[in-house]
C-alpha cells in the first residue's frame, strides 16, 4: 500500500512533517515552536547551528533513505526543490542575495547585510483633533 503524502505543517529547516505533538520544538521557556521540529530547534536554539543547506540536505536524504520513505536520488530532487523555500533557509538566501547586490558596501562595512537594514522606516503621522469625535492627518 503507497504511503500517504504527509499534509503539514512541515519543519522550516529540514521539511519533515510535524504530525505529532513531541515532533515540534521548543522555545528557551519549553513551550513549543510552530515553525520547527525537535531535531532541528530546542530549547530557543537551532541544534546545529553553522550547518549549511547542502549539508542539511545531504542528512535529510540519508534518513530519507535508511527510512525507506523515498529512494535516495527521489529524496536529493526533492529536498533540492524545497529546501530552498523553507523559512530557515529563504532568509538567508535573502542575506547571500543582498550581498552580491551591494559587494562594495559590505566590503567597506565589513559586515554580513542584515534583512531589516533593507526596510525603510515610514515617518509617523500625526493626526490633529478637528472637532469631537473626528480627526484629520496633519501635513507634518
Amino acid at each position: 500500500m503507497p504511503r500517504e503524502q504527509p499534509k503539514g505543517p512541515f519543519c522550516q529547516s529540514c521539511s519533515m512533517p510535524l504530525e505529532e505533538a513531541n515532533d515540534f520544538g521548543t522555545d528557551a521557556a519549553g513551550f513549543r515552536v510552530n515553525d520547527y521540529c525537535r531535531h532541528c530547534y530546542s530549547g530557543g536554539a537551532f541544534t546545529e547551528p553553522q550547518i549549511t543547506m547542502p549539508a542539511m540536505i545531504d542528512r535529510c536524504v540519508a534518513i530519507m533513505a535508511q527510512r525507506r520513505i523515498m529512494s535516495e536520488p527521489d529524496a536529493r530532487a526533492l529536498l533540492t526543490r524545497v529546501m530552498p523555500t523553507l523559512k530557515r533557509w529563504r532568509v538567508a538566501g535573502r542575506e547571500v542575495a543582498a550581498a552580491a547586490a551591494n559587494p562594495s558596501q559590505n566590503a567597506t562595512r565589513g559586515q554580513r547585510p542584515s534583512v531589516r537594514a533593507s526596510i525603510v522606516a515610514r515617518p509617523k503621522q500625526r493626526m490633529k483633533i478637528v472637532s469631537p469625535g473626528r480627526r484629520m492627518r496633519s501635513s507634518a
